[in-house]
């Protein structure tokens, strides 16, 4: 087992302890189109698309501005490091979010620290990752609420992660 790094922002955190595994953006639109008040709506798209399966309607959605070349690595699979740096940097700048080329909300970013079979520097891992190999969740950045803080928490506490906020 090797350990990677998963950085992410404090939003996606609350999904991923919930959902007890880190989802790709593929795996992610597939339950969202799957929730019972959305599927009959995607079902319609899905026939006047002439698509066959939900699947393959989410994989359209999840795609987004992404080019084909990206389509595998950046919204089928959870891209995992084995520098802590990079993902802390990811969740600490990029998940923020931006507006005209500024971000904001900068400082509200998570990187969860996981064992996982694997040798390579950067591991892409088809549809999911299971939280079972969790072993760390770091929480960065002053703009993290301390009742989010509380909430991160309670909701990795399941995993027996130890739970950290770095400033």
């Amino acid at each position: 087992m090797t350990r990677y790094y998963h950085g992410t922002s404090v939003e996606f955190a609350f999904h991923i302890a919930e959902a007890g595994a880190i989802l790709s953006p593929w795996e992610q639109k597939i339950q969202f189109v799957n929730m019972p008040e959305r599927k009959p709506f995607y079902l319609r798209q899905m026939k006047d698309a002439g698509m066959q399966s939900l699947e393959e309607l989410a994989l359209l959605l999840a795609s987004g501005d992404y080019p084909e070349r990206d389509k595998e690595k950046r919204v089928k699979c959870v891209s995992l490091t084995t520098e802590y740096d990079g993902a802390r940097s990811y969740a600490d700048q990029m998940l923020g979010g931006q507006r005209n080329g500024a971000f904001l909300y900068r400082g509200r970013g998570v990187v969860l620290g996981i064992d996982h079979d694997g040798q390579d520097r950067i591991a892409f891992v088809p549809r999911k990752v299971s939280l079972n190999g969790l072993k760390d969740v770091h929480i960065l950045g002053k703009n993290v609420t301390p009742l989010e803080t509380r909430m991160l928490r309670h909701l990795f506490a399941p995993y027996q992660a130890r739970v950290k906020r770095i400033r």
